[in-house]
């Protein structure tokens, strides 16, 4: 088979370990074009898929933007003055840019100014304050405290491995986690920095420039050229590194049928409590998760979105899903204040039901549906909770074929199962790109397939002697299958069966 697709494949992965996390013991994922977490309830599966929408959510809100009219100082950032204001260092950094600004190649940095540079990247202490407010609000907590397995220790601690393969270095991320504080620290490995794109970042300089130089005297004295210069490709270098973490993600939660069935209930409960404000103890509030208050905003949000942002392509996905499984179409109408309401039309029928009147099964696929018609675009993110959830095992393996071609259209899927159906079928896909050897696909011309490298399958499990759940990834093994233990759910149920039968007899 043809090889090459190993380097066709998108780098839409990274590193993720966790460490007294939640119920996790010990982990480390690799995200994947679409990666499966499988396992027993209460293994922390919802948890890390939760820890991964959060980070996402940070890194691809700006925080983390450039603003290049803004004359940034390094001093907030350790570099002392005596670096940035000795005379030689000053001659390295201005030779720099002027063979930037006169090539159209980015030159090698100069090995003080690099070195500059990478200490900027490493400092994170403004990265403190908003991944913990993130990460609080994801799940719905009041301290970070809450997110250590307890009671068995009083840390935790999360790696993001941000690994370049095009680039030749790593950017990882330590968060570290007590009941008194939380930290989050980097570290920047490699031999060079990747730089962004070259027009992009001359742009920057020479608008900056003309910026700096439109100054005052009195206020180019508080600052140093060098300064704003050094901290916008801090900024920039740091934001290629971060591209694997800067895309949207969506989560649609394990209780997605009654937000859809209840959504206008819920907002008209938390107006409501809203406006009630002060006029009664709040304590008796229920507080909404932010995945589950993302999830809402977003099926409120679509009903303004006009139908020439449709993407065609994930229109036709939607179709699918339609056509496949719900036999029927999943639309919305906007109220006159642009409300949404959402219903299923059976195949044949002239009239519409109301989602709440539809089956649960057409509840449970309406947002996969609406996020692919109204949402989704190649390069986002999109985690699914059990999406087998009131599915006949047909249908289970129905949805996770089309949840392949969302892949291969270029979303990133993550999904949470306990369903065996759900398990055996994606190894079939895999095994699938293995049978069609002789036709020579690769990884941009597959369709009906998923090479193996683009699939990652973890099981969650307790482990008595840790006092908490292993993640270990799963392989497929010489059956063709993932030995996630389903394999002995059902021996252990056909025993039993064949006790009592063997009785009556």
């Amino acid at each position: 088979m043809d090889k090459s697709y190993l380097h066709d494949l998108p780098s839409r992965g990274f590193n993720l370990s966790v460490k007294n996390f939640g119920p996790i013991h010990k982990g480390k994922i690799q995200l994947r074009p679409l990666t499966v977490f499988v396992g027993q309830s209460n293994t922390g599966k919802s948890y890390l898929a939760t820890l991964i929408y959060s980070l996402h959510r940070y890194f691809s809100n700006g925080v983390d933007e450039f603003p290049y009219f803004f004359p940034w100082n390094t001093k907030s950032f350790g570099v002392s003055d005596d670096i940035v204001f000795h005379p030689d260092f000053r001659k390295n950094l201005d030779s720099w840019v002027s063979a930037f600004s006169e090539n159209d190649h980015i030159p090698e940095l100069p090995e003080p100014v690099e070195k500059v540079i990478r200490s900027i990247i490493e400092d994170a202490k403004d990265m403190v304050d908003p991944i913990e407010r993130e990460i609080l609000r994801c799940y719905g907590i009041k301290t970070i405290g809450e997110l250590i397995r307890r009671p068995y220790v009083s840390e935790a601690e999360v790696v993001v491995d941000l690994h370049q393969r095009d680039k030749g270095c790593d950017l990882q991320y330590h968060l570290d986690m007590s009941h008194e504080k939380f930290n989050v620290s980097c570290k920047l490995e490699g031999s060079s920095l990747p730089f962004p794109d070259l027009n992009q970042s001359r742009e920057l300089i020479m608008i900056s420039q003309r910026i700096f130089n439109d100054l005052d005297s009195g206020t180019k004295r508080d600052m140093h050229n060098a300064n704003w210069l050094l901290e916008m490709f801090a900024k920039l270098t740091r934001n290629t590194l971060n591209h694997l973490l800067r895309r949207n993600a969506y989560y649609l939660p394990a209780d997605r049928t009654g937000v859809m069935h209840s959504h206008q209930v819920v907002v008209s409960a938390l107006i409501q409590n809203a406006t009630s404000a002060g006029l009664r103890p709040a304590h008796g509030v229920p507080i909404l998760s932010g995945v589950l208050s993302d999830f809402l905003e977003q099926l409120i949000q679509m009903a303004s979105k006009p139908q020439s942002e449709i993407n065609q392509k994930f229109d036709s996905l939607a179709c699918s899903v339609e056509e496949t499984v719900l036999r029927g179409g999943v639309n919305l109408d906007a109220s006159s204040v642009n409300y949404p309401y959402y219903f299923y039309k059976p195949n044949g029928w002239d009239l519409t039901l109301p989602l709440m009147r539809s089956s649960s099964m057409v509840s449970e696929l309406a947002p996969i549906v609406l996020y692919l018609r109204h949402i989704l675009k190649s390069g986002d993110i999109l985690i699914i909770e059990e999406p087998e959830s009131h599915l006949h095992p047909e249908m289970q393996i129905e949805v996770i074929r089309r949840l392949a071609d969302v892949v291969r259209s270029g979303v990133q899927v993550v999904v949470t199962t306990h369903s065996e159906w759900v398990l055996d079928e994606i190894a079939t896909i895999v095994q699938r790109s293995h049978k069609k050897a002789s036709e020579q696909i690769t990884a941009g011309n597959a369709t009906d397939c998923l090479f193996p490298q683009e699939v990652g399958a973890w099981l969650f499990k307790h482990q008595e002697d840790s006092d908490g759940v292993i993640v270990e990834e799963l392989k497929i093994d010489n059956s063709g299958l993932y030995p996630s233990g389903f394999d002995r759910v059902a021996v252990d149920q056909h025993n039993r069966w064949a006790e009592v039968v063997s009785k009556i007899e």
